[in-house]
């Protein structure tokens, strides 16, 4: 959303984000909007930023639009499983 990008930008110990808009679900309409990838090079750098003034001031932003108490956040690992899937050279 872009009321929220600029609150994004200002976030603390953030490498990298993705935002992926839901176009579609398993009965048509997507359970969700949105999806919002956070990378971090630590999870200290998570905790820092869980507990900063621009989470809070993002959380009452988004607040105005988002349905917070269908909001969920979790804290994952990647793991790259395979690369250049479907492709030809990939084979």
């Amino acid at each position: 959303n872009v009321h929220v990008r600029p609150l994004i930008r200002m976030l603390p110990g953030v490498s990298r984000i993705i935002v992926c808009d839901a176009v579609a679900g398993p009965g048509g309409a997507p359970a969700f909007d949105a999806m919002a990838e956070f990378y971090f090079d630590s999870v200290d750098a998570v905790r820092s930023l869980v507990s900063s003034s621009e989470a809070r001031a993002l959380e009452a932003k988004m607040a105005e639009f988002v349905d917070m108490d269908a909001y969920e956040a979790f804290l994952t690992t990647e793991l790259e499983i395979e690369t250049n899937v479907g492709s030809q050279t990939g084979v």
